[in-house]
């Protein structure tokens, strides 16, 4: 036997916001904090990755010299000196984009900020509980954030900082803190930034990608400077906010009820029909994944449920049950090639026990993942090559 599933540690997923992310139809919603196979034994090497469907834009990142202060649309980025001023000493130069990328379909430097951490003392200062409760102030967020004090009640009172939060936009002036959201629709009709009160904190908000935001005004010069914390899906950020993230169970099940589970899941894998599914509602996009997908399906079966395919599956209930039942494997494929880009694409396939992911985004998986977790396409030199690897092993022919 070589399909194997399970490993000396179980691990949970926690979600984080799913519910705004683009392609909400993109995938299977499901609970919480349930196995899915962790080890499937791989082929031998099958050589380097190559690109295989050329990018739509081919423009390389700036390369920036190291006297420019600049940022990432995620996380400050920093190096050498500017007009005098030295860098702070733990920030570190970082360029978003990467050549090795396969399909950067849009230079994430089109949304670079530059930025400056605040000083640890400062930043005490700031956070330090005072008589007066700190404003919160979100500016133009989408409707469905609600981000008002009234739904984040319970959470602010058992804050160690005491604040209130608020989209009141005419409370710009008295806000200890604005976060800005990357969709800001004003931001590229604005000819002057607004005016930042001394002592007054700004934080870029980005749930999506660059390429998602449709908002180029953020990488304009009149911002430089004025953000000074951010928060995103990326890994470098001030406070990170993603969409998943895998850690141990607290309470591990068993070595013999694992085994039990273990031989359940090869059985129950090794009776499903049906070889590969998709489920995407959002076509033609910048990654351009529908091309690789269409690639791959003509060296094994891809079924592509929703907008983008010709089968229908309308109730979500429904759905993840024919997945479970029928399909060895699941197209994870993320909209954007982005670093750290991962969403609930992924997150509803792993909480299956006998679905296994094919993903393809701009993440490092083997860096974030469990070893043997998911398949990544940028493993293999071409879809056919794939495609070959997933037969094997649907077979149970891997050795």
């Amino acid at each position: 036997d070589v399909i194997t599933f399970g490993a000396n540690k179980i691990n949970d997923i926690t979600a984080f916001g799913g519910d705004n992310d683009v392609n909400t139809h993109d995938e299977v919603s499901r609970k919480p904090n349930v196995g899915r196979p962790d080890e499937v034994k791989k082929l031998p090497e099958v050589g380097p990755p190559t690109v295989v469907i050329q990018p739509t834009v081919t423009s390389k990142p700036t390369v920036l010299s190291e006297t420019t202060v600049v940022s990432g649309q995620n996380g400050v980025v920093a190096s050498g000196t500017t007009g005098g001023v030295k860098a702070p000493s733990k920030a570190r130069l970082v360029v978003p984009s990467r050549d090795s990328m396969i399909h950067i379909v849009k230079n994430e430097s089109s949304a670079n900020l530059k930025c400056h951490n605040t000083d640890p003392a400062e930043e005490a200062r700031w956070k330090a509980v005072g008589p007066k409760k700190k404003l919160l102030l979100f500016r133009q967020f989408p409707k469905y954030y609600e981000m008002t004090s009234q739904r984040y009640q319970k959470m602010l009172d058992e804050c160690a900082y005491k604040c209130d939060v608020t989209e009141d936009e005419r409370r710009f002036g008295e806000a200890d803190l604005v976060v800005f959201y990357s969709h800001y629709k004003y931001a590229n009709d604005l000819k002057v930034v607004p005016e930042k009160r001394p002592g007054q904190k700004w934080a870029f908000y980005a749930a999506e990608p660059p390429p998602l935001s449709d908002n180029e005004a953020f990488g304009a010069g009149h911002w430089n400077d004025k953000f000074d914390w951010t928060v995103t899906y990326r890994y470098d950020s001030d406070f990170w906010q993603g969409y998943l993230k895998v850690r141990p169970k607290e309470n591990e099940t068993t070595e013999e009820k694992k085994l039990q589970d273990v031989q359940r899941w090869k059985e129950k894998f090794a009776n499903k029909t049906k070889m590969v599914a998709w489920f995407v509602s959002h076509c033609n996009i910048q990654s351009r994944r529908e091309e690789y997908a269409a690639e791959l399906s003509k060296y094994i079966q891809v079924d592509v449920y929703g907008k983008c395919g010709k089968l229908k599956c309308e109730d979500r209930g429904k759905c993840a049950r024919m997945l479970d039942t029928d399909y060895k494997f699941y197209l994870s494929f993320e909209n954007s090639f982005c670093v750290d880009y991962v969403t609930e694409k992924l997150r509803g396939i792993l909480e299956m026990n006998t679905l296994i992911p094919v993903v393809r985004s701009g993440t490092d998986y083997k860096k974030y993942f469990p070893p043997h977790s998911v398949i990544d396409t940028k493993d293999f030199s071409s879809p056919e090559n794939l495609a070959k690897y997933l037969i094997q092993l649907a077979n149970n022919e891997v050795g």
